[in-house]
C-alpha cells in the first residue's frame, strides 16, 4: 500500500531527529551557534581539500575550468576500497578481501575523520540553528545523488569547497543548488516515496528484502533515507542529542563469475566524506548485521533500536514481521511512526499493545512512558506529529489512547504532549500557525471522552514555566519564545475557530477565549497593555464573529480583573509606573475601537467605556476620573478623539464626552477645572471643537455646568486659573462656532445670570481679567459684540 507524504515547508536548522552527535573526543554536535573554533570541531581540513577529482563530463565550449585553491594532490585512497587494517572499523585486520568485504568497513579510512554535519555555514541568521547545514541536508544530498546515478554510487569530489566550509565555497555551486538546498519542502522527499519503520537489530533482514524486490523487478539499485532516534533513559555523548538522519544506497552488480553481488552503502554526515560499506553474494550473510554494525564504534548513538525509513524506489511492503524484534522497540515504533506521519504503523502498535502477552508484561506506568513515546530531548510521540501537522497519525494515536483503558486523567497527560520545558504541543502549533494541527487536535479532544473539564484544560493548553494558556501567546507576541514567528493574527484566529467548534458549554468557551494568566488577568488586557494593537483590533473580529451570546461578548471585551477592574479603566487611569508600558495612547485607541466596532448594542458600548456599572465606582464615568486625575490630558484626547471619530449617534457621543456625576451633576470638564487639570480641560475643548458635532452639542461639552448652572470658564477665571482661562477664550474666538455662540460661552453666566468676568472681577483676579480682556479687544468679535462682553469689566 503506498502512502504519500504531505507537504510542508523546512527551514534548515536542525529539526527532532537530526542532531549530530560526535566522537567522544569533543561534545556532540546540537542545534544552535556552532563551536567558538571550528577548526577544531570537524577535523582535519585534509580530505576535503583533496577532492580536486574534475566532473565526469567533460567541460562545454567556453566554460571555466575552476581549480581548488591551494588544492593538494588527490588522495591516493580516494574512491578505492582498503581491504587492510585501514578499512576495518575497529582496527583489527581481516582475513582477506572476502571476509572484510562482507562486514560493514569504511573504504578510505582517511576521510572517516572529517566530519561537516553542523558545519558548512549559510547567511547567518538571528536563529543560530538556521545558519548551517545539518545531518538531513547531507543525507538528503547522499540519497538523491545515488537514487540519480546509474549505479547508485556517490562522488564525494562533490563536496569540494575553497576555503573554510561554507555554502558559498562549493566548487561545484550547480550540483550544490540541486542536491543541497537549505530549504525544500519535506526535505524534497516527494508524496510518492514510501516509508516503513524497522528495528535496528532487524537491518540486516531489511536489506536482504530490499534486495529481493530488486531483483523481482529487474532493477540495480535503490536509495533511502533513515532516521533515528534515541530513546535511552539518559543522552548519550550530549543530553541536547535526540537522534540523527543517514542514508542507505543499495546495488546489486556482477562479478567476474556472472554471480550477482549484493552491495548496501550506509552514510552517516558525521563521516562527511566516507560511507560504510558491505559485499556479499549470499542474501544469508546480511541478515545477521545490524544498524549498529554499520555505524562508526568511535561514536555513541546510544544504539538505536529503531529506524524510519523513506525511499523513491523500494515499495517498503515486506512483511512487517520480518523487520520487528518484539515488544522492547513499542516504544520508538510509535515515535517514529508518528513522526513520519504513518498511521498504519501506529495503528500496528496499538494491536501489538492489546496483545494479552504483552499487556500482562506492562503495567500502567509501564504502557503511560510507552505511548507517550519521549526521545531523550523530552519530545512526545503526538508532539512529533503535531509539530508536522500528521492529522492522519494524530488521529489513529487518539484512537489508540481510547482504545487503552487508562485512567482519563493518564489520557489527558498524553494529550497533552508536553515538551521537556512544559510547553504543550497545541500552544506551538497556535503559534506557528498550523492550521491542520490546530483544527485536528480540537477534533482529537472533542472525540476523547474525557469529561469537559478536563477537555477545557487541554484546549488551554498552558505551559508550566508561568501557567500563560495558548490563548494569551496568540495575543502576546512579546511572551512567545524567540524561534517563534511572527505571523499577525493567524494564531489568534486559529486558536479562536477551534475552541467555538469544540462543542463545549459557552462559558467554559467564553473561559478558553479570555486566555487568563494564573492571576486572573484576561490576555485582552494584557495585550492591550503591552501595546499589541493589530492583536487587540482582531480579537475583537475574533469576538465579533463568534456568534456567542451578546453579554457573553461584552464580558470579554471588558476583560476584567479578578478584583473587578476592566480594562478601559486600567488603560484610561493608568496605575504609577504605568509610563513603562508600551504607548499607552495607542493602546487605548486600539482598545476603544475594537469596542465602537463590535457591533454590540450602543448602551453595552456606553457601558464597556465608561465602566458606569462597576459598583465600586458607583456610577461615576472613567472618563470623569481621567479629566479629574490626569495633568498632562493625552489620554484624555485620545478617548476624546476616538467617541468623536465614532459612529455612536451624537446623544451617545455627547453623554460619553460629559461623564457627569449621577448623585452631584458634575460634569468631567468642570471638574478638571475645578481641580487645576489645565492641560486637560485645554487638550478636551480642542477635541470638541474641532469635531463635527453640531454647535449646540459643542456648546453643552464646553460650558460644563454644574448643578447650580456655573459654566466651567466662570470656574477658572474665579479660581485666577490665567493659563486655563485663556486658552478656553482663545480656542472658543477662533472656532467655527457662529458668534453668537461665541458670545454665549464666553460670558460664562451662572443661574444668578454673573457673567464669568463680573466673578473674577469680584474674586480679585485681576490677572486674568486682563488676560482675557485683551483676547476678546484683538478678536474678530463685532464691536457690538465686544462691547457687551467687557461691559462693566
Amino acid at each position: 500500500m503506498r502512502h504519500p507524504i504531505p507537504s510542508r515547508r523546512l527551514a534548515p536548522g536542525p529539526l527532532q531527529g537530526e542532531t549530530a552527535p560526535s566522537a567522544p573526543s569533543r561534545p556532540a554536535q546540537a542545534p544552535g551557534p556552532g563551536p567558538a573554533s571550528p577548526a577544531r570541531s570537524y577535523g582535519s581540513l585534509e580530505a576535503l581539500r583533496t577532492l580536486g577529482k574534475p566532473p565526469r563530463r567533460p567541460p562545454t565550449a567556453g566554460e571555466s575550468t575552476l581549480r581548488l585553491a591551494n588544492t593538494l594532490p588527490r588522495s591516493p585512497l580516494a574512491n578505492r576500497c582498503d581491504e587492510g587494517a585501514s578499512a576495518s572499523p575497529d582496527g583489527v585486520e581481516r582475513e582477506g578481501p572476502a571476509a572484510s568485504k562482507e562486514t560493514p568497513y569504511f573504504p578510505d579510512n582517511e576521510r572517516r575523520v572529517t566530519d561537516l554535519n553542523g558545519q558548512i555555514l549559510l547567511t547567518p541568521d538571528t536563529n543560530p540553528g538556521m545558519d548551517r547545514l545539518w545531518c538531513r541536508h547531507l543525507a538528503r544530498a547522499y540519497q538523491r545523488a545515488a537514487e540519480d546515478d546509474d549505479n547508485g554510487k556517490f562522488d564525494f569530489s562533490r563536496f569540494a569547497m575553497v576555503g573554510e566550509p561554507h555554502y558559498d565555497n562549493f566548487v561545484d555551486r550547480a550540483w550544490r543548488d540541486n542536491y543541497l538546498p537549505p530549504f525544500e519542502e519535506n526535505l524534497g522527499l516527494a508524496p510518492a516515496m514510501q516509508r516503513t519503520v524497522i528495528d535496528g537489530d532487524r537491518f540486516g533482514v531489511f536489506l536482504g528484502e530490499a534486495f529481493k524486490e530488486l531483483a523481482s523487478t529487474g532493477k540495480n539499485h535503490a536509495t533511502a533515507i533513515l532516521v533515528t532516534a534515541n530513546f535511552s533513559e539518559t543522552a548519550v555523548a550530549d543530553e541536547r542529542y535526540t537522534g540523527h538522519a543517514l542514508s542507505v544506497s543499495m546495488r546489486i552488480k556482477q562479478d567476474g563469475e556472472s554471480r550477482d553481488v549484493y552491495v548496501a552503502r550506509v552514510y552517516d554526515p558525521n563521516r562527511t566524506l566516507t560511507h560504510k560499506r558491505v559485499r556479499v553474494t549470499d542474501l544469508q550473510l546480511l541478515e545477521r548485521l545490524t544498524f549498529h554494525d554499520f555505524l562508526d564504534t568511535d561514536v555513541d548513538y546510544g544504539r538505536p533500536s529503531v529506524l524510519t525509513v523513506v525511499s523513491p524506489s523500494l515499495s517498503l511492503e515486506h512483511d512487517p514481521a520480518l523487520t520487528r524484534t518484539g515488544d522492547a522497540t513499542l516504544k520508538g515504533r510509535l515515535h517514529l511512526a508518528m513522526q513520519a506521519n504513518m498511521p498504519w504503523e501506529v495503528r500496528a502498535v496499538a494491536r501489538q499493545l492489546r496483545n494479552p502477552a504483552t499487556r500482562a508484561n506492562l503495567s500502567d506506568e509501564e504502557r503511560i512512558a510507552l505511548l507517550a513515546g519521549k526521545d531523550t530531548s523530552g519530545a512526545t510521540a503526538l508532539g512529533a506529529a503535531m509539530l508536522w501537522g500528521y492529522v492522519d497519525a494524530m488521529a489513529m494515536y487518539g484512537l489508540t489512547l481510547r482504545e487503552s483503558d487508562l485512567k482519563p486523567e493518564a489520557q489527558a497527560e498524553l494529550l497533552a504532549a508536553k515538551d521537556a520545558e512544559g510547553v504543550p504541543a497545541l500552544q506551538l502549533a497556535v503559534q506557528n500557525g498550523h492550521e491542520d494541527t490546530v483544527s485536528e487536535y480540537g477534533k482529537l479532544v472533542f472525540c476523547s471522552g474525557l469529561d469537559p473539564e478536563m477537555q477545557a484544560g487541554l484546549l488551554a493548553a498552558r505551559r508550566s514555566a508561568d501557567g500563560l494558556p495558548a490563548m494569551a501567546l496568540a495575543l502576546l507576541p512579546s511572551q512567545r519564545a524567540n524561534d517563534i514567528p511572527s505571523l499577525g493574527a493567524i494564531p489568534l484566529h486559529l486558536y479562536g475557530a477551534m475552541v467555538l467548534r469544540s462543542g463545549l458549554p459557552v462559558d467554559m468557551q467564553a473561559e478558553l477565549l479570555a486566555g487568563k494568566s494564573p492571576e486572573g488577568v484576561p490576555a485582552l488586557q494584557l495585550a492591550v497593555l503591552l501595546g499589541h494593537q493589530a492583536e487587540v483590533l482582531a480579537y475583537g473580529e475574533l469576538v465579533r464573529g463568534s456568534g456567542l451570546p451578546l453579554a457573553t461578548q461584552a464580558e470579554l471585551l471588558e476583560a476584567k480583573r479578578p478584583n473587578g477592574i476592566p480594562t478601559m479603566e486600567f488603560v484610561l487611569l493608568p496605575p504609577p509606573g504605568a509610563e513603562a508600558l508600551s504607548n499607552l495612547e495607542d493602546s487605548l485607541r486600539a482598545y476603544g475601537t475594537m469596542i465602537l466596532q463590535s457591533g454590540l448594542p450602543v448602551e453595552t458600548q456606553i457601558d464597556l467605556l465608561t465602566s458606569r456599572k462597576r459598583p465600586e465606582l458607583q456610577g461615576v464615568p472613567t472618563f470623569y476620573l481621567a479629566m479629574a486625575g490626569q495633568k498632562d490630558g493625552k489620554l484624555v484626547a485620545c478617548f476624546a478623539s476616538m467617541v468623536l471619530r465614532s459612529e455612536l449617534p451624537e446623544d451617545a457621543k455627547v453623554m460619553l464626552l460629559a461623564a457627569s456625576v449621577p448623585k452631584y451633576g458634575l460634569p468631567a470638564l468642570w471638574r478638571a477645572v475645578d481641580l487645576g487639570n489645565g492641560a486637560t480641560a485645554c487638550q478636551f475643548a480642542r477635541e470638541v471643537l474641532q469635531s463635527e458635532l453640531a454647535v449646540s452639542a459643542k456648546v453643552e461639552l464646553l460650558a460644563g455646568k454644574d448643578a447650580t448652572g456655573t459654566p466651567a470658564l466662570a470656574v477658572a477665571m474665579a479660581k485666577g486659573a490665567r493659563g486655563t482661562a485663556s486658552f478656553l477664550v482663545r480656542q472658543i474666538l477662533c472656532s467655527d462656532l457662529p458668534d453668537a455662540m461665541k458670545v454665549e460661552l464666553l460670558a460664562g453666566k451662572n443661574a444668578k445670570g454673573v457673567t464669568a468676568l463680573e466673578g473674577a472681577v469680584k474674586a480679585d483676579r485681576l490677572g486674568v481679567v486682563k488676560a482675557c480682556r485683551n483676547i476678546i479687544r484683538r478678536s474678530e468679535l463685532p464691536p457690538a459684540m465686544q462691547a457687551e462682553l467687557l461691559a462693566g469689566i
